[in-house]
């Protein structure tokens, strides 16, 4: 005798599986080759698979890094990373770029893609990924 359980077919048992006919196996076999389903939930049925399951929602994203910080936000971050005599060493190094010099000199805000700023992260061996994770740290600052 066949057996059916869910998504399956056998002529030997199946643990969990129902007794079917020797019709209900042919029925069963035919559609499975044509791409379609057994099922044994509420008696032997062969139909469509069921539809995919609905996409996750998609995750709160991560707040942005922003992109713009105060001067006080800026000076605190590198002072609690131990940068900040390092960036001020560079930034009144007369090797130093003029323009960048001014921009650390008189900013009152920094901006992440300040050219001034990529210069300094070169200059003191910072990656992006460090650069952002200073102006995330800025951020949280309060002055």
């Amino acid at each position: 005798m066949p057996y059916a359980a869910d998504g399956i077919i056998s002529e030997d048992q199946i643990e969990g599986g129902i007794e079917i006919t020797a019709e209900q196996y042919q029925e069963a076999l035919a559609g499975m080759l044509d791409g379609l389903v057994v099922t044994i939930a509420g008696g032997f049925k062969v139909a469509p698979p069921p539809p995919p399951p609905e996409p996750e929602p998609p995750t709160e994203p991560e707040q942005p890094i922003p992109i713009v910080v105060s001067r006080f936000q800026a000076m605190a971050a590198l002072m609690q990373a131990g940068l900040l005599d390092q960036v001020t060493a560079w930034a009144n190094d007369p090797a130093t770029d003029p323009l960048h010099r001014l921009a650390f000199q008189t900013a009152g805000q920094f901006s992440e893609d300040s050219p001034a700023l990529a210069a300094g992260a070169v200059a003191l061996g910072l990656n992006a990924e460090q650069l952002s994770g200073l102006f995330l740290n800025a951020s949280k600052i309060k002055g």
